[in-house]
């Protein structure tokens, strides 16, 4: 049998080989079936696709040979040592092994992909031509506007869960944070000054449309949304919109439960459709929603974030249900984000020449070993992240691993609603990208599961022998391990087919508890992070991957949602008594980034600018 496998796939088998031939020899026998036993040989080095792409040469980051990108099992080389015990139950068991293996194939979770690499020798224009390239994405966010009640707003469901005592960790609320609503011509001077030439914002729905379709389009609102753009313009800066960011009229919660109910998607639509009419001629970049995939499990999962939904063993909330809640809600923003681009498609974009995307957020995920399992485990979490928004939008169907493991508890697209997601693609996809970790299989390996990984059945951990995967941010689950962004960049390409991609968010965490003024105004270390991200961001740019642009989270310090103010990623610090900005020494930095000068990496020079 041997002899026939090689002459099959040649000399250097893989595990892969060896039981796909196992199983098609299977079929040809009509009285016995096999049990098939694997004795695996020695690995192959791993693949780099896990092993963090690191390049052989520091000149632009680029090496020889080619790379076997396993995006789920774990390449190895066989003994070819098999055994095989008889019986009927065997077959069965080989031809579902056999189908798993099939829909692995099918779906992109056990597949070769071969990079081509250049031999170095024009390794430092290829650097040269990657940093120009992210040069040129000049971008920041802001966030939080505050004037939670003036010009007519309603209460949102963040300013309801912000006021409920125990909720936010410092116990303060977003009613004003950076008062970016009075004080947005002095923001918007420090984005000209800093070089920036697009800046991501957000409308909130309840500043617009005060009670949903149940009330008037708010003329105040509308007003002051036309001046930030008007005047965002004349900066020559670009505006970049996003029309959900988490917050949404509570009383769209009170009258039927926001997102667990359809009755979301008309109110949407409308929401889309007012901001398409009233800011359409002068916003070409708008975004559906931003980080569903994030929100939708803290808030109808965990419970953290508002509506504080979740159930037992996920969380302690007062009503919820994890298991089935975040994948009802995750079908009505899927088809509400359809919904608006249809609308956009029909009646705006030609028109006023804009695109339109959705926005995910994406954690890079390693196998914890070199095991079968922690690599398909790996393969998982990938898929419980972003794919989970993704599929359904560009392949019209969840994930196949969410598909296995879930069941009924995904409720169905119809047919008429698949056909529609398709016929409604995106523009271009939003990453936000800010740190990997190392992953454990749970399916096949007794595991007390948290609540986060729980669906997906694996364990996350920052560490792995006692080392960390990552130096330590102000957050213990934002390790700063800058290849993953890479990984997660060509994981999109891959799977996506290479469209369009801004990274929409990537920043540093920094503890803003403890700390003096000029401690947090020295941010050395946010320096060296958005530089190292920066760095092999342009290494995927090279490889071939669409990137667009890139959004440093974020220009102000901020109210951070349920961290409150303990947290900080601006680029200026913010003063919250007196609402000054004084630029920290990234900012100093990044402006000098963007201007393209030549920049080393000396942070005891810019020290002294501060």
């Amino acid at each position: 049998m041997e002899s026939a496998v090689k002459e099959m796939f040649g000399e250097k088998l893989t595990l892969y080989d060896m039981i796909k031939s196992v199983l098609i020899l299977c079929y040809g026998l009509q009285s016995f079936r096999l049990l098939i036993i694997l004795c695996v040989g020695q690995p192959l080095e791993r693949s780099r696709v896990w092993n963090g792409l690191r390049p052989s040469s520091s000149e632009g980051r680029i090496w020889d040979g080619t790379i076997l990108m396993t995006a789920g099992m774990q390449t190895r080389e066989c003994d070819a040592v098999v055994r095989v015990v008889l019986g009927g139950v065997a077959g069965l068991l080989g031809r579902w092994c056999a189908g798993c293996l099939d829909r692995m194939m099918t779906d992109g979770s056990v597949r070769e992909k071969r990079y081509y690499r250049s031999s170095g020798k024009a390794g430092s224009g290829a650097q040269e031509e990657g940093r120009r390239s992210v040069q040129q994405m000049r971008h920041v966010c802001v966030a939080h506007h505050g004037a939670y009640l003036e010009g007519n707003k309603s209460l949102n469901n963040w300013d309801v869960l912000s006021h409920i005592p125990g909720k936010i960790k410092d116990g303060r609320n977003g009613d004003i944070a950076d008062d970016h609503y009075h004080r947005y011509m002095e923001d918007i001077e420090l984005m000209h000054e800093l070089g920036i030439n697009s800046y991501r914002f957000s409308i909130s729905w309840s500043r617009v449309l005060p009670r949903g379709q149940f009330g008037d389009v708010n003329p105040v609102g509308i007003e002051f949304y036309n001046r930030l753009i008007d005047a965002v313009l004349l900066k020559g800066i670009q505006p970049f919109v996003t029309l959900n960011h988490f917050d949404i009229p509570q009383e769209l919660e009170d009258r039927y439960g926001s997102w667990l109910s359809s009755h979301i998607q008309e109110d949407f639509r409308y929401f889309a459709e007012v901001c398409f009419r009233e800011f359409g001629d002068r916003v070409k970049f708008w975004i559906t929603f931003n980080e569903p995939n994030l929100f939708l499990k803290f808030a109808y999962q965990i419970g953290r974030y508002p509506p504080s939904r979740c159930s037992e063993p996920y969380g302690n909330c007062q009503s919820g249900d994890s298991e089935r809640e975040p994948y009802i809600a995750a079908r009505n923003v899927i088809l509400s984000h359809a919904i608006a681009v249809d609308i956009y498609r029909k009646k705006y974009q030609v028109k006023q020449g804009g695109s339109i995307g959705i926005v995910v957020t994406s954690k890079w995920f390693e196998p914890l070993t070199n095991s079968t399992a922690d690599c398909l485990a790996a393969e998982r979490a990938l898929a419980f992240e972003a794919p989970w928004i993704l599929d359904p939008i560009l392949r019209g169907a969840y994930p196949q691993q969410m598909l296995e493991i879930l069941g009924s508890r995904l409720p169905p697209f119809t047919l008429e609603e698949k056909k529609f997601l398709l016929q409604n693609k995106l523009d271009f996809i939003g990453i936000n990208h800010y740190a990997s970790n190392y992953v454990k299989d749970c399916m096949l390996s007794s595991c007390n599961l948290d609540g986060y990984g729980r669906d997906a059945l694996v364990i996350t951990t920052e560490s792995k022998d006692g080392k960390l995967i990552g130096d330590e941010t102000g957050l213990a689950t934002f390790n700063s391990v800058p290849y993953g962004i890479e990984k997660m960049v060509l994981y999109i390409m891959e799977r996506y087919k290479n469209v369009p991609t801004y990274i929409t968010e990537n920043g540093y965490a920094q503890q803003s508890q403890g700390l003096s003024k000029e401690e947090l105004l020295n941010d050395t270390e946010r320096v060296k992070y958005i530089s190292s991200y920066l760095d092999y961001l342009s290494s995927a740019i090279r490889q071939g991957a669409d990137v667009r642009g890139y959004f440093c989270w974020t220009l102000l310090d901020n109210f951070e949602w349920v961290f409150g103010y303990t947290l900080n990623f601006g680029l200026y610090h913010v003063d919250f008594q007196t609402q000054r900005r004084t630029a920290k020494l990234s900012a100093k930095w990044y402006k000098k980034f963007l201007s393209a000068e030549k920049l080393q990496l000396n942070t005891k020079a810019l020290r002294r600018e501060v």
